[in-house]
This record gives C-alpha cells, structure tokens and sequence, in this order.
C-alpha cells in the first residue's frame, strides 16, 4: 500500500513539474517574442530616422539634425544616389550644418559622382565652405575622375577667391589633368583673365604645353580672349613653341 502512494505521489509531482517546465517554457517564448517585436520597432523606428537625415540636412534643420545625431542615426551612411548627409549640407551651402556633421563624425573623403566633397564646394563657388573643408583635412591635391584638381576647376570657372586660395593652402599649380592641361591653361581657354593673373602670381609656369602641344597663350589666342594674351606676352610668353 505504501508503495503504491509513493508511487502515486512521484507521478503527481513529475506531472505538476512537467506543466512547470512547459508553463516557463511558454514564458520564455512570449518575452523571445515581445523582445523581437520591441527589436524590429526599433529598427523600422531608425530606419525612418534614416530616410528623414538627408532632407533635414539639406532643408538646415540644425536642431532636428542635432537630435537625429543623438539619437543615433549614421552620419555617413550613403542613399540611393551615393551621397552622404555631408554633400547635402556642402550643396545647401550651409555651413553650421557641414559644422556639425563634421563634428559628429562625418568622413571629408568620400567621393559621389566623381568629386570630391571639395570639389563639389568649389563648383558651387563658396569659399566658406571650400577652406572649413580644407582646415578640416580635405586633400587640396586629390583629383577626381577626369584627373582635375580641385584648382583646375576653380580655375576653369574663373572662382579668383578659390584660386587664390589652394595654392596657400598647398596645392600646386602646375599639375596636369588627363589631357595635360594645367590650371593656368584651363584659365586661359575659359577667358578668366583674373584668374589667369593670380595663377601667374602663385608661379604657373607659362609656357608648359598640353599633351597635344597647346599653351596657354596659344588657347587664349584661338578663343580671341586678348586680354589674357596681352596679360601673357607681358609675363614673358614665348611666341615661338608649336602645337601638335
């Protein structure tokens, strides 16, 4: 008799520690459960986050910028077209927010379309933003895919302020682009006789020649621009080379 109430009483407490284990096991499933559903809000949550981060940037938002930073949004994450929040403050012109993505982390050596934040800068000729930029590390020297510098550019679009600028700022004047052109050439051919002038005054070499034997005073003289040739002859141009 006896054994069969131990007997009994082993079953009864197998039975209730089985629907313990189960009943916990249950427990568990549901908080896997709640802790993945908490999980994926989160993420959708930083994913819209995401999305807004580049209009704000670029509509200059500082203090929505400002919280989306604290809030953990990444500052160099790049969207559809390849651009990361920083070209959007650099094309706003914007200053205080190239600020302060630069000082929440945001990398200055990224390239989207073929230039560099730099040169992006300069082909929208804004000498705040171009030197902020340089003081903050940005490689006055690096070209982008056609081999122009960022002084060949703001050569060729006549920006004096910005040609001014990069040799002070270590760029060097003479380099060449895919076709051998400089800086001075690029100048020259556009018509910037300013421009022109302030390379001659950082010490453009006058006579180099492209790689198809073109000088700077030979472009200046096919497009009629006589004042850059006057300009060039004064400094000494030499009237005698041959192009190609």
């Amino acid at each position: 008799m006896n054994k069969i109430v131990l007997f009994s009483l082993s079953v009864c407490v197998g039975i209730s520690f089985s629907a313990g284990a189960m009943e916990k096991a249950r427990e568990q499933e549901i908080e896997k459960a709640r802790e993945r559903s908490i999980k994926m809000a989160r993420e959708e949550v930083m994913r819209k986050r995401q999305r807004y981060f580049p209009g704000a940037v670029h509509s200059g938002q500082i203090s929505y910028v400002d919280m989306l930073i604290d809030q953990g949004v990444n500052v160099n994450q790049r969207d559809n077209l390849g651009n990361t929040p920083l070209f959007y403050a650099v094309a706003s012109c914007n200053a205080k927010m190239v600020r302060l993505l630069l000082d929440s982390g945001a990398r200055i050596d990224l390239e989207s379309q073929g230039y560099t934040l730099l040169m992006h800068a300069i082909i929208l000729c804004n000498p705040v933003i171009v030197e902020l930029l340089i003081d903050e590390g940005a490689d006055v020297e690096l070209f982008g895919s056609d081999r122009k510098t960022p002084l060949m550019l703001a050569a060729e679009r006549g920006y004096v302020a910005i040609v001014k600028m990069l040799p002070e700022k270590g760029a060097k004047v003479d380099r060449r682009d895919r076709g051998g052109f400089t800086a001075l050439m690029l100048a020259a051919k556009k018509g910037h006789v300013d421009s022109v002038r302030m390379l001659l005054n950082k010490g453009a070499t006058i006579d180099l020649q492209s790689e198809n034997g073109k000088t700077a005073l030979m472009l200046a003289a096919q497009k009629g621009y006589i004042d850059i040739v006057i300009l060039l002859l004064k400094k000494g141009a030499n009237v005698n080379l041959q192009d190609d």
